[in-house]
């Protein structure tokens, strides 16, 4: 999973976004960027970057409105996409604040296995839980 698609992922139940990223392994590729960026925000994230946890956007009203360039163009630039683009999260946790409760999904072989909980696969989670137990414990986690 690369960090980018923080950009775009939600909790699937509360549709709480961005999710909080905490890689556990991660590997870096020779991947190179082929596609344009987004005409937006000149970058390859475009709602928000995950590595520097910086909106481009907010939401007011139901609307969303572009934050000005001028208020985040310090803190992002396009070299940290080529960064980004190369680095692959292959384990890791996904996590979505519900009020006083931190949802958690698991990153596994590099795809994030976010479903509803009425469809979690409970062998998954167990599985990754016995791998990783000290890991979520240490942050917080319901297990």
């Amino acid at each position: 999973m690369q960090i980018r698609l923080l950009d775009i992922l939600a909790d699937p139940d509360t549709k709480t976004w961005p999710l909080k990223l905490v890689p556990f392994e991660k590997i870096t590729t020779e991947r190179d960027i082929t596609a344009p960026p987004y005409e937006e925000t000149r970058l390859y994230c475009r709602f928000y970057c995950a590595r520097h946890d910086v909106f481009f956007v907010k939401e007011e009203n139901g609307k969303e409105i572009r934050i000005p360039k001028e208020k985040w163009v310090k803190q992002v630039d396009a070299k940290d996409c080529k960064t980004c683009i190369k680095e692959e999260i292959i384990e890791g946790v996904l996590i979505s604040q519900r009020n006083d409760k931190k949802q958690w999904f698991p990153i596994v072989d590099e795809i994030p296995i976010m479903f509803p909980d009425e469809l979690r696969d409970k062998s998954i989670d167990n599985s990754f839980i016995s791998k990783h137990e000290k890991k979520l414990k240490e942050l917080g986690l319901d297990l």
